[in-house]
């Protein structure tokens, strides 16, 4: 054994492993490493694996600093992970027994200092780094040798694929660095950048840029490892620009994936792709906590989860999304009908609601408490003892609000039944009903609507109304008989049914079926926005039109305080004739043959 420096010795590169180093010192001596190191009483295998005292022995054989050796040194920090310069690394990103070289490195050192000037450089066994950053050429990965120490022999490796190396060398594959591949070297020279990636080390970094870049660029995610090194670069790039920019960045993207078009119902392993399938089998390290919690965060707030199932390890919180199908099972209600409900708490397009794919408990929520305060025409009908139809009248007459949800089905709200019930349960309630009619008999008597005695009661025009206890919801009212009588009138408003038509004209509908047919009157056929089904009206221009030109005996009876059948003899007396141009005889008459104080109704 030797003791003090060696005569023959090499000059450290910078960045050159301690076991290159001593494979050029053999080669200087002309002997293999091992024999070298028992010679000066050092271990070949325990200085591969960089044991401080063999580092000692070299510094003190070789002169050279004992820090530099430290430095680039893969010192093993646990199991499968190393350290590499100023940042670590495990073995998916670093191969210690890897013979990877930049051909043009070595075949210039061959030249310049001979056999002795082959060297391996420690970044270029980290796999994710593919080039030179002195030549920009490609690494190249030389076979591997028969035992893991025989491979730490860089000299002896190179010189057993001699050809190799120098068909490399000669045509050399261009590789330019990349970003990632900058930020990865400038991690290994100088440490960790001060981001939000500082704890991740270089494995972990590589395979969160490679996977959330091909989630984003489209990648393939069965074939990821599989991909051209030139995608894998703009994977890696891409990934990287959105890590750096922090949680926020991150949140943004993965909402740009979520909302990407797709054809199938979302779900946040398709969506995140490569990135998530990584993720959730890598979470569980200290250093991918923030992305990790990031990510979990972002799939709790947006997509469907099983109360059952952990998200990266922790289970949902109570405020989960779940689908149509178990928010339709839950509540009961269906669907469309779901949708349309939280378009309308929402204040969301139809476009919006169409699309929607998933809900919350809180939007559900608020779309069944909306929906627990309507009742459709036939629960409003039995809660105030009318007929569905003078529902309709009362919501046609402002008594009642209504809604619709994209079909021709209304419901009423229930604040509105409780507001009118409310106010009948208020009248003074009577046992002796002596003096008063239920309001269904008066209004038979009378020949007026129980909408109209309704409206005129809540309009004030209508007092004096009792209750009493033989009835319920609005059928209890009861009517003073002198209250008199007030004929319901029908406004033309509108296109009108021939029913209504005949009401306002005050013929028989036979009549208005006459007049229709010789052409008086109009009649289209319209869609009825409650059922849907098509119905014939009389045209409101018709009619006001028909009314310039003519009166019926109805409303000239009307304007003279007369009974019709009066009236209609006293017109045969004054020999004024009724239109002929009807198929039957109906009792209509020209304007411009009528006395004057008969033909002034209004139009």
């Amino acid at each position: 054994m030797l003791t003090g420096q060696l005569a023959l010795s090499v000059t450290p590169l910078a960045g050159e492993t301690p076991a290159s180093i001593v494979s050029r010192m053999a080669a200087r001596n002309e002997t293999a490493p091992r024999v070298f190191c028992s010679d000066m009483g050092m271990r070949w295998p325990f200085l591969c694996s960089g044991h401080a005292d063999q580092l000692d022995l070299l510094s003190e054989l070789g002169g050279i600093d004992r820090s530099q050796l430290e430095r680039w040194n893969p010192e093993q920090k646990g199991i499968g992970r190393y350290r590499i310069g100023k940042t670590l690394s495990s073995t998916g990103a670093f191969r210690r027994t890897a013979t990877r070289i930049c051909p043009v490195c070595i075949e210039e050192a061959i030249a310049e200092r001979g056999i002795p000037g082959i060297h391996q450089l420690l970044e270029w066994n980290i796999l994710c780094l593919h080039g030179c950053a002195q030549h920009s050429v490609s690494l190249i990965e030389l076979p591997k040798a028969e035992t893991s120490h025989e491979a730490y022999d860089v000299v002896a490796q190179v010189l057993r694929h001699r050809d190799k190396v120098r068909r490399a060398a000669s045509e050399p594959a261009r590789h330019l660095p990349s970003v990632f591949e900058s930020y990865v070297r400038d991690r290994i020279f100088d440490g960790p950048q001060a981001d939000w990636l500082k704890g991740l080390e270089l494995t972990q970094l590589h395979r969160a840029c490679l996977t959330l870049g091909s989630a984003i660029l489209g990648g393939d995610a069965k074939f990821l490892f599989q991909e051209p090194l030139s995608r894998s670069q703009r994977y890696c790039d891409e990934g990287l620009r959105v890590l750096t920019g922090g949680y926020d960045s991150l949140a943004k993207r993965l909402e740009d994936l979520r909302c990407a078009p797709k054809d199938q119902r979302p779900y946040c392993s398709r969506d995140l792709g490569s990135f998530y399938s990584w993720l959730r089998t890598a979470y569980r390290n200290t250093e991918l906590v923030e992305i990790a919690d990031c990510v979990r965060s972002f799939v709790f707030e947006n997509y469907t989860t099983n109360p059952e199932k952990r998200i990266l390890g922790k289970p949902p919180p109570d405020r989960h999304r779940m689908s149509f199908d178990t928010a339709r099972i839950q509540s009961g209600v269906g669907v469309a009908l779901l949708k349309r409900l939280i378009a309308h708490v929402d204040q969301l397009q139809e476009g919006e609601a169409a699309q929607l794919t998933e809900t919350t408990p809180d939007q559900l929520a608020r779309a069944l408490e909306f929906w627990s305060g309507l009742c459709n025409l036939t629960a409003a009908a039995a809660a105030l003892q009318v007929r569905p139809v003078q529902v309709k009248a009362l919501i046609n007459r402002g008594l009642l609000r209504s809604i619709k949800f994209g079909t021709a089905l209304r419901y009423v709200y229930l604040e509105d039944l409780d507001r009118l019930t409310a106010a009948v349960s208020e009248l003074p309630k009577v046992d002796n009903s002596t003096g008063y009619l239920p309001i269904s008999q008066y209004c038979r008597e009378n020949g007026i609507g129980l909408v109209r005695i309704i409206q005129l009661w809540q309009n004030g025009e209508l007092e004096e109304l009792v209750r009493s206890g033989g009835g319920e919801g609005l059928r209890s009212i009861h009517v003073p008989c002198k209250a008199g009588s007030v004929r319901t009138q029908q406004n033309l408003l509108g296109d009108l049914t021939p029913a209504e038509t005949a009401r306002y004209l005050q013929i028989g509908i036979s009549s208005v079926r006459a007049l229709r047919d010789a052409g008086f009157l109009q009649q289209i056929v319209r869609q009825n926005p409650d059922t849907n089904h098509h119905h014939a009206v009389i045209t409101q221009d018709s009619i006001r039109a028909f009314e310039t030109r003519y009166l019926t005996l109805g409303q000239i009876a009307e304007g003279a305080k007369i009974a019709p059948i009066h009236m209609a003899r006293k017109l045969d007396r004054a020999e004024i004739p009724a239109v002929e141009e009807t198929a039957c005889f109906v009792r209509v008459y020209r304007r411009d043959l009528l006395p004057a104080e008969l033909s002034g109704r209004q139009t």
